[in-house]
C-alpha cells in the first residue's frame, strides 16, 4: 500500500510536533480519523516522542517513534494519555519456523532455504518490535500513560 499524508480536520487539537500524519494502511487512516473527529479526543499527535531502545538487530541504542500519542476523556470523565503503535497483526506474533523437507528433492530444499532466510528476517523484525515495545511500556509506566498496540483486527468501533 502507498503512504499518504492525512489532512488534519481539527488542527486545534493536534500536538505541535511538526510532523504531518502519514498513513500507510486503511486502518491507520481509520485511527487518524477517529482521533481527529471524536470529541472525547482532546489532543493527538503523530510520532511526537522519541524513545531510546537497544536494537537486537543492530546491537546499539537507537530511537523509536511510536505512532500516536493522544489525550482522551474517558466515559467516566477522567482524562488519560495513551501511546499507540499501529502495526499489522502479523508483526506482533512470533514468526513460525519452517520445517525442512522430508525428501531429497532439490526444488523443495531451495524453497526451504528461501523460507529460512525469510523466517530469520521476520524473527529479527519481531525481536526489534519487542525491544521497542518494552521500552515504550517502561516510558508509559514512568509517565502515567496507557500503552496500546492497535491492528487491523482491533480498530473497529474505536473511541465510540
Amino acid at each position: 500500500s502507498q503512504s499518504r499524508y492525512y489532512t488534519i480536520l481539527n488542527k486545534q487539537k493536534y500536538y505541535p510536533s511538526g510532523k504531518i500524519p502519514i498513513y500507510k494502511s486503511s486502518w491507520e487512516l481509520q485511527v487518524f480519523r477517529a482521533l481527529d473527529v471524536n470529541p472525547n479526543v482532546l489532543f493527538w499527535g503523530y510520532e511526537p516522542i522519541e524513545i531510546y531502545y537497544f536494537s537486537p538487530k543492530y546491537l546499539k541504542y537507537t530511537v523509536y517513534y511510536p505512532d500516536i500519542l493522544c489525550h482522551i476523556r474517558m466515559d467516566s470523565g477522567v482524562e488519560q494519555k495513551i501511546l499507540i503503535e499501529i502495526k499489522p497483526t502479523k508483526f506482533t506474533v512470533m514468526p513460525k519456523k519452517p520445517n525442512p523437507p522430508k525428501d531429497n528433492i532439490p526444488a523443495k530444499w531451495d524453497r526451504y532455504r528461501k523460507s529460512v532466510i525469510n523466517y530469520e528476517n521476520n524473527l529479527k523484525d519481531y525481536m526489534v518490535n519487542m525491544a521497542k515495545w518494552e521500552a515504550a511500556q517502561r516510558w508509559c509506566q514512568k509517565n502515567g500513560v496507557m500503552w496500546r498496540i492497535l491492528n487491523e483486527n482491533n480498530t473497529n468501533n474505536m473511541f465510540k
